[in-house]
């Protein structure tokens, strides 16, 4: 069993807006411990964070492109007072290169919206371009592949090939496929219908990763980042191959804030714990959904959302004095609290 771990979930963000960053810590047989840096917040938030990050972080993961996952590891692979052993992230050079193909569009056209998961792109090929300037090992996320304690689950080349942002091809978006003959009219309803896909599609491809620490924690506890329906329906399958019941965790991240769409009712059925927790902005009225949380919440899974002030998981005693609660795993010793590590 690990001996102590802690996982923190930052308060990323600015009033409506929020983004995810998750700093993993714990006892390994190195000298010091060890740790995963999951996201960094939209550009800007990473000034918060400067304090609170290891100096030597092993594992930096960029779990998908969105600019409030992206933007802080941008801005980490530019401080150079923080070294990273290693860089993970969700999309191969051939197919970052392959998404930009489609050509820039307008930010002001309908198609606005492709212009962010443009620009997000080229985002993916800048932290790249750092990671190698830096001369940081980049390796690209697969299921099966270890990241400290954790196992990836989601995604796999199968779904990545299935959501290739490509105007001739089929693009999936949860339950529906588009099938698009090109952008030639900007204002057309099948270029709207692939505007929705695109955005979906950068969620798709999120990382989902698994860890019960060595046993420390029973059920073990899932990270989704922004996952919609098919990448956590990928990582159940994976689950399964490998005899990890999602269904009986103890505690899993709500995917993307909260959001109603990227946990649907097919999600809740296959994904449970008695603890859930959300990455939300401090002011929004959207993130976490007010009706996913009563959904959950009848089937018996209490809710905590960031909203402005940290939350931590941790297996070892309260050396804080919590802001609002703190909650014990019954039997197992381990302590989820609310703490703002800045003041």
């Amino acid at each position: 069993m690990a001996k102590w771990f802690e996982v923190t979930f930052f308060a990323v963000g600015k009033a409506s807006k929020g983004g995810d960053a998750i700093l993993v810590r714990w006892e390994s047989e190195k000298e010091s411990p060890e740790s995963i840096l999951i996201d960094g917040g939209y550009a800007g938030t990473y000034a918060d964070l400067i304090e609170r990050l290891p100096d030597e972080i092993d594992h930096v993961v960029c779990s998908h492109l969105d600019r409030d996952h992206i933007g802080g590891l941008l801005e980490l692979l530019h401080d150079k007072r923080k070294k990273c052993s290693n860089l993970w992230i969700t999309m191969t050079r051939e197919l970052l290169n392959e998404t930009a193909a489609l050509g820039r569009v307008g930010a002001n056209s309908p198609e606005g919206r492709v212009e962010l998961v443009l620009s997000s792109v080229q985002d993916g090929r800048e932290l790249l371009r750092l990671a190698q300037a830096r001369e940081v090992p980049t390796k690209v996320i697969e299921p099966g592949s270890k990241i400290g304690p954790f196992q990836v689950l989601s995604p796999n080349d199968r779904l990545r090939k299935s959501l290739r942002i490509r105007p001739t091809h089929d693009v999936a978006v949860s339950h529906n496929i588009f099938t698009l003959d090109g952008l030639t009219d900007p204002h057309s309803a099948r270029s709207q219908l692939f505007v929705e896909a695109a955005v979906s599609v950068s969620n798709e491809l999120s990382t989902v990763l698994w860890s019960d620490f060595a046993k420390s924690i029973p059920g073990g506890m899932l990270l989704t980042s922004d996952a919609g329906p098919r990448a956590l329906q990928n990582a159940v399958e994976a689950a399964e191959a490998r005899d990890i019941d999602l269904a009986n965790l103890a505690v899993f991240q709500l995917p993307h804030h909260g959001s109603e769409l990227n946990f649907d009712e097919a999600c809740q059925m296959s994904i449970r714990a008695p603890i859930a927790i959300v990455s939300a902005p401090a002011t929004s009225d959207a993130h976490p959904s007010a009706t996913l949380v009563r959904q959950i919440r009848k089937a018996g899974t209490r809710v905590f959302s960031t909203r402005g002030t940290d939350l931590r998981l941790q297996n070892y005693e309260l050396g804080v004095k919590p802001l609002d609660f703190s909650l014990e795993f019954e039997g197992h010793g381990l302590f989820l609290y609310r703490i703002d590590l800045r003041g």
